[in-house]
């Protein structure tokens, strides 16, 4: 079953495939996905009220986990939404950090860095499970962020971030958001006539119960990993065009390697059925032109988690 932890685990990437011969931007990454609702929480913050996701509704929402208060790289971290709060705030989010450590030493942490936005207090982890944010090998939490639109949509997470440019990220992610309207709640819908509702029929590709599948591909000379031939690097620069373009219609939900086994690229994306997805498969130019070799799972899952 991809669970939401699974999710976080596959998106922990630093670039877009792993036979990629350059970084990439991650897919968690390129254009926004609907990934899930974003599971439900009421935390102390660093006065001892009680917070929940509920009350952040019908604004965006920076949802960021970080292993401990006071260590260097969750300071900095930190002090960079401090510093850059003008233009976060102008994109109409809101912020709020997430860690095991305990109210007392969130209240300490903020009034140290002046921090202008909530610290919750998840001593348990039970938050951090149901986000499925990883512990590192002391048992902190896994430097992560969430994304979550105005309706409580998670619409990106950024995995093992790195502190020293992840604000820069966030805006950027921000500013999609607000291009397509995500950003705030809208306006009540306008009630349909009597009988028209009839008339709505979705389409397959924007239906939360549609399908999804994930195909594998490897590179089929090994060495194109480190040392790609002009031709292969024009091959691969025409997939992640082709991944882009599945991107802008809705397609495709993520990409990124797997590291078991090494220099395999995994792609999540939509389709109404098996021949379908056979055919998005079929369609990736380094497929056809025989750079990747490519495998389509057996197995699909919908994007309300239900295995099928």
């Amino acid at each position: 079953m991809w669970s939401l932890r699974a999710l976080v685990l596959l998106l922990g990437f630093t670039s877009l495939v792993a036979c990629a011969p350059r970084s990439r931007t991650p897919s968690g990454g390129a254009g926004l996905a609907h990934i899930s609702a974003a599971p439900e929480f009421a935390l102390p913050d660093e006065t001892g009220k009680l917070r929940a996701l509920s009350e952040f509704r019908g604004h965006a929402l920076v949802l960021y986990f970080y292993p401990k208060d006071g260590t260097p790289g969750c300071t900095r971290e930190a002090c960079a939404f401090r510093d850059e709060w003008q233009r976060l705030s102008a994109t109409g989010a809101l912020v709020v950090g997430v860690s095991l450590d305990s109210v007392e030493s969130h209240a300490a942490f903020k009034r140290m860095h002046a921090l202008p936005f909530p610290l919750l207090s998840d001593a348990e982890g039970r938050v951090l499970a149901a986000y499925g944010v990883p512990k590192d090998a002391k048992g902190y939490a896994s430097r992560t962020t969430f994304i979550i639109d105005a309706q409580g949509v998670i619409r990106r997470i950024f995995p093992e971030v790195d502190p020293a440019v992840h604000v820069n990220q966030v805006l950027e992610t921000l500013a999609e958001l607000k291009r397509l309207g995500l950003h705030t709640a809208p306006a009540p819908a306008t009630p349909l006539p009597r009988g028209a509702e009839s008339c709505q029929t979705p389409t397959a590709m924007t239906s939360p119960a549609t399908p999804t599948f994930v195909y594998f591909i490897e590179p089929r000379r090994p060495e194109m990993v480190s040392t790609p031939t002009a031709d292969e690097e024009a091959m691969i620069e025409k997939h992640f065009q082709y991944l882009k373009g599945l991107t802008e219609r809705g397609v495709l939900i993520l990409a990124g390697p797997s590291t078991d086994p090494p220099h395999t690229g995994i792609v999540v994306f939509r389709a109404a059925d098996r021949p379908a997805a056979e055919a998005i498969l079929g369609a990736d130019p380094a497929v056809q032109a025989g750079v990747f070799s490519a495998r389509l799972s057996a197995f699909r899952v919908s994007l309300s988690g239900a295995c099928k």
